[in-house]
């Protein structure tokens, strides 16, 4: 649908993800910084930042991060809030210790939206202001089934390497909008 321009122009981005993380990792490698690399956002934030990035098509180019530790050793809490390319603006906010599990990704466009799961499975969709009761969702192989095909030459990859390294310089560059207090610019794509 975005790919089609059935929203339009992406005008903002949302993502959320809230969970009961430091009670199910809390005393693991994940909330020790040397290994993990950093908390919830790096953790379980990254398939939400994957989510948006990847959905939209866009890039990240600048941030103004906020996190909280919450007296742990990684981040706990965080917000976020992006100039994506293309003058899209973004938000995000990440939570490792809420009462109950719940995220997502909001797209709106000039033309409609859609809500969906950082993980897949589910799907929302307005175009203008009339809700689509029953979404077109094209068929698409398993992730499994896609690398096989990829090895044999019969498909290719849906997410090159170039969207893994925008989702790595959208982390540093948080983490160190936080540690600074103030907005920074993410590294550009170099295509």
């Amino acid at each position: 649908m975005i790919t089609a321009g059935e929203l339009g122009e992406i005008s903002g981005v949302t993502g959320v993800c809230a969970q009961q993380w430091i009670q199910n990792v809390g005393g693991t490698w994940r909330t020790v910084p040397e290994i993990s690399g950093g908390g919830n956002l790096y953790d379980s934030g990254a398939h939400m930042f994957n989510a948006m990035l990847y959905l939209t098509g866009l890039g990240a180019t600048e941030v103004f991060a906020h996190i909280n530790n919450k007296g742990h050793a990684v981040d706990i809490v965080g917000t976020v809030s992006m100039r994506l390319t293309g003058g899209t603006l973004g938000s995000a906010y990440v939570s490792g210790d809420s009462t109950f599990f719940e995220q997502g990704v909001y797209i709106q466009g000039t033309r409609g939206s859609i809500k969906t799961s950082i993980y897949g499975g589910s799907l929302e969709h307005w175009q203008g202001n009339e809700r689509v009761l029953y979404p077109i969702v094209p068929e698409t192989t398993t992730p499994q089934q896609n690398f096989v095909d990829c090895i044999l030459g019969k498909a290719a990859t849906p997410s090159p390497a170039t969207l893994g390294l925008r989702q790595a310089r959208l982390m540093d560059a948080i983490y160190e909008s936080a540690r600074l207090g103030q907005p920074v610019q993410v590294v550009a794509d170099e295509e």
